[in-house]
C-alpha cells in the first residue's frame, strides 16, 4: 500500500455559452471541468501540483482538453476561470507539518527553560543526565538530599551509549551507594557548562 503520491479533485465545473464546438462545428454550450492535482502523504495533501481542464460538447458529448480548443474557446474560458483560485486545503499538510515543527521548538525552549530553574531550586528526587566516565557514554545522577548550600545526589551504576535510552537505566535499584555532593554553585556551574544536559522531575 502507498501513502505517498498524488491525487486530483474538483475545483470548478461550469459553461461556455455561444461556441462553435472544434469537433461537430456547433454553435452550442461547451462543460468544463477544472481538476486540481497535489501531492499526498497519508491521503493527506501537502501541496499542488497543476490543474487540468476538460471541456464537453453539449450536442455531440466530445470531450477535450483546453489547451486543444479554438482561441475563441480558450479566451471566453480565461474569463470564466477568473478569480479561480488553487484551493487552500490544498496546503493542508504543510500547514499541520509547519505546526509540528513549531510545537517542537516551543517545547523544547520550554524544557530548558525549565531545566534552569529545576537547576536553581534543586529538589529531592530531581534526576540529572551527566556524561558517564566512559567517553561518549551517559549515565543519571538523583538529588538525594537538599542543604541550604549543598545538594547530596546518588549516582546511576549503569551507563547507556544513547542519550535518547536513558529512562532505561532509570530505576530505583539502579542507584546504591555512589554519593556526591555539591555545593549549589557548582551545580550551577556543571550545567553552565553543558556536564549537566537534562533535568526530570517528577
Amino acid at each position: 500500500m502507498f501513502f505517498f503520491g498524488t491525487k486530483n479533485s474538483k475545483i470548478k465545473r461550469g459553461q461556455i455559452s455561444n461556441v462553435t464546438c472544434p469537433n461537430c462545428k456547433e454553435v452550442t454550450t461547451l462543460t468544463f471541468t477544472v481538476f486540481g492535482k497535489y501531492v499526498h502523504f497519508y491521503w493527506v495533501p501537502m501541496f499542488p501540483l497543476r490543474k487540468k481542464t476538460i471541456v464537453e460538447c453539449n450536442s455531440c458529448y466530445r470531450t477535450y482538453n483546453i489547451k486543444e480548443a479554438p482561441e475563441p474557446v480558450k479566451h471566453k474560458f480565461q474569463r470564466e476561470m477568473t478569480g479561480i483560485k488553487t484551493p487552500l486545503w490544498y496546503y493542508s499538510g504543510l500547514a499541520i507539518l509547519a505546526c509540528l515543527i513549531y510545537l517542537a521548538f516551543y517545547l523544547s525552549k520550554k524544557d530548558e527553560i525549565n531545566d534552569a530553574n529545576y537547576i536553581q531550586e534543586p529538589k529531592v528526587g530531581d534526576m540529572y543526565t551527566i556524561e558517564a566516565a566512559k567517553k561518549g557514554y551517559y549515565t543519571t545522577m538523583k538529588v538525594n538530599r537538599v542543604t541550604k548550600d549543598s545538594i547530596f545526589v546518588i549516582r546511576n551504576d549503569f551507563d547507556l551509549f544513547r542519550r535518547s535510552k536513558i529512562y532505561r537505566i532509570n530505576k530505583d535499584e539502579n542507584y546504591t551507594t555512589k554519593i556526591d555532593s555539591f555545593s549549589k554553585t557548582e551545580l550551577q556551574h556543571l550545567f553552565n557548562n553543558g556536564n549537566i544536559f537534562e533535568v526530570d522531575r517528577k
